[in-house]
């Protein structure tokens, strides 16, 4: 929220497990769902700007 506020506007990576992500019915708008095993492979594959901050939510 303080980055938003400070307008850097960040990128939101959902990287909870399947099983967290499919039961729990919160969903950040905007965000970018990511496996942790995704994750794990690197995020070269995403087209991200790179002048943005990344946050990572995971359970």
């Amino acid at each position: 929220i303080r980055l938003s506020e400070e307008g850097k506007q960040p990128i939101i990576l959902d990287t909870r497990k399947s099983e967290a992500y499919e039961k729990l019915p919160l969903k950040i708008p905007g965000s970018v769902r990511l496996s942790p095993e995704e994750l794990e492979s690197g995020t070269a594959g995403l087209e991200m700007d790179v002048n943005r901050p990344v946050v990572a939510y995971c359970t």
